[in-house]
Parts: structure tokens; C-alpha cells; sequence
């Protein structure tokens, strides 16, 4: 069976792609980084933005393992330049999700690339896969096997969260929220 940990990052002192972990956060990696290696994870796969990175890399110390980065796990991109009012546009990804606005991404254009992540870590039977990556996306890719998860999903999402997806048969998914409190 195919088995892949979806996490999203611990706690930021921003958004932009290279905003580190707070120390609270860094806590929270730390913390993570025991919770997860209880699961028997045998490789780590990140967003290229530094907080994804930063807390993947206590697991990945613990376990000797390397941070793999994937940029299809960049969080969603609402627009360029971001809007002040960006809420509404998060909440359409889910609801309208061909809709995208000016300089941004659909939230179909989301899924798809978090799902050809999710499918090359699926692709990998033999391995249990840690994805570590955003709240929007990690939402888009859950709303795209629960459609009653969407905005509702992401807006009960902490920091950090995860969800294990598991792939028992063809076409056939299992999602399973973590239970993460340790971390939080």
C-alpha cells in the first residue's frame, strides 16, 4: 500500500518564500521531527520555501536522511502582486477553481502540480514519504479527495498539520488526519 505524510510547516514569521521559523517554530520542527519518526519514514520531500525546509530538516537530521525539494509544492499563488483582500480568492480556488486572479495561480493549476507530487510519492510503494508544504495547497490536494474539506479544511488547519494519504487499491485514497498536538 502507498502511504504519503502531507505536513504542513510549522509556525513563520511571514509568507514570503524565504521567511524562517520562529523560535516557537523551530520548537515545533523539533517536536515534529520525534512525532514523524515514529511512522518509519524513509524519505522527506520539501517546498523550496525556507519554512518548509526548516521544518522538515530536524526529521531528516533525526533520521539521516537528505531534504528532497520539489518547487510543485510551493504554496498556492493568489495573485502578483498580492491583494489585500485575499481571502475571497483563496475561498474561489476551492468553490470556482478555474478562477484565478490577476498574476496568480487557479486552484486548478494548484492541484494539479501538488498532485503530480503526491503522485510521484505514491509512485514509491516501498517507501513512506513525508511532503512538507502549505496550508492552500495542502488544502486544495485534500478538498480534491473530500470535496466537503475546501476553505472549511484550510481555515482549521494549524500550524503544523498533516494528513497521512494512503492508497490501498487503484484510484482508491484513504485520508487520515495526524494527530499532531505534540507539535503544535
Amino acid at each position: 500500500m502507498s502511504e504519503v505524510l502531507l505536513v504542513r510547516h510549522c509556525r513563520a514569521a511571514g509568507q514570503a518564500p524565504e521567511s524562517p521559523l520562529t523560535k516557537a517554530g523551530q520548537a515545533q520542527a523539533r517536536a515534529l521531527a520525534v512525532r514523524l519518526s515514529e511512522f518509519g519514514v524513509e524519505r522527506i520531500v520539501s517546498s523550496p520555501f525556507r519554512r518548509a525546509r526548516e521544518s522538515a530538516t530536524p526529521l531528516a537530521d533525526r533520521l539521516d536522511l537528505k531534504v528532497n525539494v520539489d518547487e510543485r509544492l510551493i504554496e498556492h499563488r493568489l495573485s502578483d502582486p498580492p491583494v489585500d483582500d485575499w481571502r475571497p480568492w483563496l475561498q474561489k480556488a476551492f468553490t470556482h477553481p478555474h478562477l484565478k486572479a490577476p498574476g496568480g495561480e487557479s486552484g486548478a493549476q494548484s492541484t494539479a502540480r501538488g498532485w503530480e507530487a503526491m503522485d510521484a510519492a505514491l509512485a514509491c510503494p516501498e517507501q513512506r514519504v513525508v511532503l512538507v508544504s502549505h496550508g492552500a495547497l495542502i488544502s486544495l490536494i485534500i478538498h480534491r479527495l473530500d470535496p466537503h474539506f475546501g476553505f472549511p479544511g484550510w481555515a482549521s488547519l494549524k500550524c503544523p498539520d498533516g494528513f497521512c494519504i494512503s492508497q490501498p487499491r487503484e484510484k482508491d485514497f484513504r485520508v487520515e488526519r495526524l494527530q499532531l498536538d505534540d507539535a503544535s
